[in-house]
């Protein structure tokens, strides 16, 4: 068997941790996924918003006081990814690191530092709270399963949304509130692929915005 599938299939039968979700699912053929990192970091831009996030993201770490922080603190580095879209992504890489990912097309959107520490702080709160699945892009779900998914993730989404506007200050707040609904507003629907119904994976932008500013 597949080595990729047969470390998804456990997690498809026995469901999500902590949700009693069951995914008995039919898998399509597994297709080589290829995810372009940068590794030049000449250009002076990129290395300072590298820089800058990076630092940023050491303030909110030593700021968090919860207990989930032991299982990420000194194992999460930022990486840039060289896209024009906007891309903000928080990864588990195989040896038990993590990384959140940003791409040139988001640090074309941000306009504050303030709003660089929310996103930042909202994928850190993934990296946190483990939120991650594996990739169900080639797997065909039933219409429950994909409901049930869709609420898991929608969650998630709140979660690091809560969780990232509490580690910012009011001044920060005020300071970064246009500009963080703007990039939550043009967050894009997303599908879990090709091969399957439109899966929302972001709750609606009227939904995140209200929460955080209410």
């Amino acid at each position: 068997m597949n080595p990729l599938l047969s470390n998804i299939l456990p997690w498809l039968v026995l469901g999500i941790p902590g949700t009693g979700l069951n995914l008995p699912v039919t898998p399509k053929p597994l297709l080589h996924q290829k995810t372009e990192i940068s590794s030049n970091y000449k250009n002076s831009s990129l290395c300072s918003w590298r820089n800058f996030a990076t630092s940023t993201l050491d303030k909110i770490v030593s700021s968090d006081r919860g207990e989930d922080k032991k299982t990420v603190e000194n194992k999460v580095s930022i990486r840039i990814l060289e896209s024009n879209r906007t891309i903000a992504e928080g990864r588990k890489n195989p040896d038990s690191s993590y990384s959140i990912l940003l791409s040139n097309g988001l640090f074309q959107k941000i306009n504050n530092p303030s709003t660089l520490k929310f996103v930042l702080a909202h994928e850190y709160a993934h990296v946190k709270y483990n939120h991650f699945a594996p990739n169900l892009e080639n797997y065909i779900l039933s219409e429950k399963q994909r409901n049930r998914l869709e609420h898991i993730y929608q969650e998630w989404e709140l979660k690091a949304d809560s969780f990232a506007i509490n580690s910012l200050t009011k001044t920060e707040r005020i300071e970064g509130r246009e500009n963080i609904t703007q990039i939550i507003q043009e967050t894009p629907v997303e599908n879990l692929g090709k091969h399957t119904k439109l899966f929302k994976r972001h709750p609606d932008p009227k939904i995140r915005t209200t929460t955080l500013w209410e």
